[in-house]
């Protein structure tokens, strides 16, 4: 009897433990799609002269700015270990 409680328990804990790997890799999934978009509209706005579609890409790149940013300010309130910028090669340890 203990030994079945102790393996539901068990398969508590990893089921736990798997959500909190998932939520980890979602918050870092979201924070690169956020910044990969802002890089995409920053080089569509670049390349761009006219008006109206420059004046589009810079709304565009305020707004995915504004999403990683508060992206990351919820990770940090989440009081979670950090996640690496996976956009960042330079910083990725190997």
């Amino acid at each position: 009897v203990y030994r079945i409680h102790w393996l539901r328990a068990k398969a508590v804990q990893d089921r736990w433990m798997e959500e909190q790997e998932l939520l980890t890799a979602e918050f870092q999934w979201t924070l690169n799609f956020f910044t990969h978009q802002a890089a995409q509209w920053w080089i569509f706005q670049s390349k761009c002269e006219a008006v109206g579609p420059t004046c589009y890409a810079a709304k565009q790149i305020a707004i995915f700015e504004q999403l990683a940013e508060w992206t990351q300010f919820k990770w940090q309130e989440m009081n979670l270990t950090e996640i690496p910028n996976l956009m960042d090669l330079d910083n990725v340890d190997t």
